[in-house]
């Protein structure tokens, strides 16, 4: 529970300064054409891809902080932010206790096989969760979902 809660509220820190210095970063990507487009494919993907993407991003390092200071920066609706990044908490604390329990003597001494696990995991999920999406929008299209 408590490395949930210390975890979201890092994202929650990295979010509001992404929010906080948004104008100034946003003035400086629409200087240039393609860091413009750049921003507007982040914004885009943060969009569509929000929730899964904070989700996949908490299990690899660095890819936490570029998802929610990005977030922020793209002014991403703050609700929506911080319900997904519960979730995502959740779910990496629940992860990284359980994996600790069942194969701690495993990752031990190989810090290297623990990243390996750790990304195919966070892949895996996000795939998961892209075509659950997917399975949603066409039974959505069909008129099977409100």
């Amino acid at each position: 529970f408590l490395g949930a809660t210390g975890a979201a509220l890092g994202d929650n820190a990295a979010y509001a300064i992404g929010h906080r210095f948004s104008a100034p970063i946003q003035r400086w990507y629409a200087k240039k054409e393609k860091r413009a487009r750049k921003l507007e494919w982040a914004n885009d993907q943060l969009r569509v891809r929000g929730g899964s993407l904070l989700l996949t991003a908490r299990f690899i390092p660095g890819g936490r902080t570029v998802v929610t200071v990005s977030s922020g920066i793209t002014r991403q609706p703050r609700r929506r932010f911080a319900i997904f990044v519960a979730l995502a908490c959740v779910v990496w604390a629940s992860y990284a206790a359980v994996l600790g329990f069942v194969a701690g003597e495993q990752f031990k001494d190989s810090h290297t096989k623990a990243f390996v696990f750790a990304f195919i995991a966070a892949v895996s999920v996000s795939g998961l969760l892209e075509v659950v999406q997917h399975f949603r929008k066409k039974r959505k299209a069909a008129g099977l979902l409100p």
